[in-house]
């Protein structure tokens, strides 16, 4: 469970005016405090612009929570609601959330480099423009997520769900892809390169890049 000390104060920060000033002063002068929020109902609050760097909030929930220009490097979301949560052009770098729920979550022009999301929910999420170049992916359920200019270097999507994304435009360049359910996903204009050719003969690779650059679909050619 979270530490009552630091649940309290959070939530009388969040309500009182000029009140997110007062978290983040106490947080400048107790540097060696990890706010431990494990567990805590933060559903629906507006923590945006708040210091929860290094903070513990493991299973808590964060439903429709608003997120934006949060700080949270070296946050722990493990297990964590962030379900219709607002993390836009929030920076989600080398972060912990395994498992997490972010099922419709809005995540455009955030930035998850390097981000542990394996067997996390994104399932119809925002992550137009995102950054997500070497994140970890693996298991985790993207289906019907807006991934349209996402940028996914090297990502890790083994085994991943995107049956129905929208991936337009995205950029997979050295993605690894291996067991990902592509059903029904849009691959228009998609940088599949050094992708595909892993896994298919040549001229199958060279009829999938003339499909990718028309109204095809990639996913039906490969069932």
């Amino acid at each position: 469970m979270a530490d009552s000390t630091h649940l309290d104060l959070l939530k009388t920060c969040c309500t009182e005016a000029a009140g997110k000033d007062q978290w983040n002063t106490w947080r400048a002068q107790q540097p060696d405090i990890n706010p431990d929020l494990v567990h805590a109902d933060l559903h629906g609050m507006d923590l945006s612009g708040l210091d929860l760097r290094r903070a513990n909030l493991c299973e808590a929930n964060l439903h429709s929570a608003e997120l934006r220009t949060t700080l949270l490097s070296d946050a722990i979301f493990q297990d964590a609601n962030l379900s219709y949560a607002n993390l836009s052009r929030t920076d989600l770098s080398k972060i912990d959330l395994t498992r997490a729920d972010l099922t419709g979550a809005l995540l455009s022009g955030a930035r998850l480099y390097r981000t542990n999301l394996t067997y996390a929910r994104l399932i119809q999420a925002d992550l137009r423009g995102t950054n997500l170049s070497g994140a970890d992916l693996r298991y985790a359920n993207l289906s019907q997520a807006q991934l349209q200019h996402a940028r996914l270097y090297g990502a890790d999507l083994s085994g991943a769900n995107l049956r129905g994304a929208n991936l337009q435009f995205g950029h997979l360049h050295g993605a690894d892809l291996n067991g990902t359910d592509l059903t029904d996903a849009d691959t228009l204009h998609a940088d599949l390169t050094h992708i595909l050719e892993k896994f298919i003969s040549p001229n199958d690779f060279a009829i999938l890049l003339t499909l990718n650059q028309s109204n095809n679909n990639i996913s039906t050619y490969l069932s």
